[in-house]
């Protein structure tokens, strides 16, 4: 099941996906996918609390354009989840994906001994949400990766 949704950005982050997209006959949900993906790897260093949502800069000079994306249900969650985490919009968090990784995507590309595709999707493999009650208390658990001992996860079937 898929969910589709709209993104807020700068027409020349627009056409940097544009023209990677054509580069590795993917579509565009496909490119940031992957390059969230890469971010999620890393986001360590994304996150944060006890601060509002940042916002990309609006500056007058950008060009602002709406981009209509298709993500797996799975996938959209966990980006919800890194929205929340790092306090960050979605498309705050697309335009600073294209920035830091879409280099390295293109790049991978030219080298024919590396396989793009083949990305590793190891923390999206094991993204588990576990809702546990304590009288009338919800306690959510949020797993990105699997635990070296995986004992402890109170998984109730």
């Amino acid at each position: 099941m898929f969910i589709e949704t709209t993104i807020n950005l700068d027409v020349k982050v627009i056409k940097r996906i544009q023209h990677c997209a054509v580069a590795a006959q993917k579509n565009q949900s496909y490119i940031i996918e992957y390059l969230m993906k890469k971010t999620m790897k890393y986001h360590q260093r994304l996150v944060r609390s006890d601060r509002r949502i940042e916002y990309q800069n609006k500056s007058p000079m950008m060009n602002w354009h709406k981009l209509h994306v298709t993500f797996t249900i799975r996938d959209y969650e966990y980006f919800l989840d890194m929205r929340k985490l790092c306090k960050k919009s979605f498309s705050y968090l697309v335009a600073y994906s294209v920035d830091r990784y879409l280099d390295d995507f293109l790049k991978s590309l030219n080298n024919k001994t590396k396989q793009i595709y083949n990305t590793d999707n190891y923390q999206f493999l094991h993204y588990v949400i576990i809702k546990e009650m304590f009288d009338d208390v919800i306690c959510w658990k949020i797993y990105w990766g699997l635990p070296r001992n995986p004992d402890h996860l109170s998984i109730k079937t």
